[in-house]
């Protein structure tokens, strides 16, 4: 299979098509199949002897190709299903551990002995929450992670949400591991600025993950004020 990447605005002209078609019966099988989602075209089946003058002469059509035999890690120019789910599910559950475990040996003790407001939640309300916000943003950035690799924004969006996601699990320990309310409060504002962040630039990418995010910058916030 050979992928055709989609022009810029993701639109082919009548006559740019009639050359792929020309070019792919030429040399190919003719069986043409339209990615929906990345808006590649996939011709499908060729001979082997045929691959390079094939490549030729779609790249003389200004089109840029990629073989479909690509590593077992990709799935065309996607991270594969199981690999994104990794690779989402492993930094989340990192940071929900060691959050937990920075905060459940103090919460009988050195937090029960914090002056709270009256609108603070019951303890037991904190880990159904927390819970539903770990699902929520690795949800999010496994959306992200099996995006087209070359899409523009993508690199950066991984960044940033790895960064708020380690600010996170800072936070806790920090918090309450070293029962620090200065360093904390630095360490929520780092971690609000990181998901502000992450929200817009996965606004762009893909807005499900965006709102997906939204909750938790509302969350800190919230726990900010507390």
């Amino acid at each position: 299979t050979l992928r055709v990447m989609p022009p810029a605005g993701m639109h082919c002209n009548t006559d740019i098509l009639r050359k792929l078609c020309d070019a792919w019966e030429k040399h190919g099988s003719g069986l043409i199949g339209m990615h929906g989602q990345s808006g590649d075209i996939m011709f499908q089946g060729i001979k082997t002897e045929n691959v390079q003058p094939a490549f030729d002469e779609l790249n003389e059509a200004g089109f840029d190709l990629q073989n479909g035999v690509t590593s077992p890690m990709m799935d065309g120019r996607r991270i594969d299903v199981i690999t994104a789910f990794l690779m989402a599910a492993i930094p989340v559950f990192a940071a929900s551990f060691i959050g937990s475990a920075a905060t459940m040996p103090v919460i009988p003790t050195w937090y029960a002995s914090l002056a709270k407001p009256s609108f603070n939640p019951p303890n037991w309300l904190f880990g159904p929450v927390w819970t539903l916000l770990y699902l929520m943003m690795a949800a999010a950035f496994y959306r992200v992670l099996r995006l087209p690799i070359d899409i523009t924004g993508r690199r950066t969006g991984i960044r940033v949400f790895l960064f708020q996601i380690a600010m996170n699990g800072l936070w806790s320990v920090v918090f309450f591991g070293y029962q620090s309310l200065a360093g904390g409060m630095f360490v929520v504002v780092l971690l609000w600025l990181g998901l502000a962040a992450n929200i817009i630039i996965f606004w762009k990418l893909d807005r499900i993950a965006a709102w997906l995010v939204i909750p938790c910058i509302f969350w800190f916030t919230f726990a900010a004020i507390l």
